[in-house]
């Protein structure tokens, strides 16, 4: 049994486009394929991004779950853009779009931000979910649920640069993972770039090429800003470190001063030994 819901909202020049997909499958069962899609057409450049999770259980260890999200362009050139695909197994799965936590490493699967740019043009977004018994044993049963949204905004004028942390709060032998997104904007200029640990005792440390410098300095001089979105930095707490409250900080300066472009980005955490 399979169904499908969506919701579209328009909030000023912002439209979200989501999709609710459920699907049950019983003994016996291979594969069950639930799928929704949304059309929609654009008559200017709009960015995106795309956010979603999946949750699966079951009764057999060997079955599989999967989910899969895309964009296809219904005019020339016509192409496909693949946003998630990523899978789990056994009796309880959690998949999260943008958390890599693919246990069967998933060609589009990533962590932090998805995010790009769409020109004018009708596109379909499209999310599947898939449920399977994969060890082929005809035995078991299992039900799915998964929802995912894509975002549309118009590109802002200026660059803009966002963290995204894979957890708010961390323990010893836990990784944390930092990774980045930066939008170019539509009016791209040079800029300097800032990564900032606040620690829990005030301090300020930046992100260098060469590693954690004390004090405000920045990653990169003269940046002409490009879209790109990818990590940035996997530490793994040994126990050590003081215990406390963190602050990731992302900022833009004008190239060669210390004018702030838009806002600071800012990403608590916590560390407990």
């Amino acid at each position: 049994m399979t169904s499908a819901g969506y919701d579209i909202a328009l909030a000023g020049d912002t439209a979200t486009f989501a999709i609710e997909v459920q699907e049950s499958f019983s003994p016996g069962s291979h594969n069950t394929l639930a799928e929704g899609f949304i059309q929609f057409t654009i008559d200017q450049p709009y960015q995106y991004e795309l956010s979603g999770s999946h949750m699966g259980s079951g009764t057999d260890g060997g079955d599989a779950y999967q989910q899969r999200t895309f964009l296809r362009r219904f005019e020339s050139p016509f192409n496909t853009i693949y946003l998630e695909d990523e899978t789990g197994f056994g009796t309880s799965v959690s998949l999260a779009v943008n958390q890599r936590n693919d246990t069967a490493g998933g060609l589009y699967n990533q962590f932090g931000p998805v995010v790009g740019m769409l020109g004018p043009g009708t596109y379909e977004f499209m999310y599947e979910l898939e449920g399977r018994d994969h060890d082929l044993d005809r035995v078991g049963s299992s039900m799915a649920a998964g929802s995912v949204a894509l975002i549309l905004r118009p590109p802002q004028p200026n660059p803009v640069l966002s963290l995204h942390l894979n957890g708010a709060s961390f323990a010893a032998g836990q990784t944390l993972i930092v990774t980045a997104a930066l939008t170019p904007g539509t009016n791209p200029m040079p800029v300097d770039v800032y990564l900032v640990l606040g620690l829990p005792n005030g301090s300020l440390l930046s992100l260098t090429a060469q590693g954690l410098a004390p004090g405000l300095v920045p990653i990169v001089r003269g940046l002409t800003p490009i879209l790109f979105s990818g990590e940035l930095l996997r530490y793994n707490f040994t126990g050590f470190e003081p215990a406390g409250d963190y602050n990731w900080y992302a900022g833009l300066t004008q190239a060669g001063t210390a004018t702030v472009i838009g806002t600071i980005d800012q990403d608590p955490f916590r560390f407990s030994p």
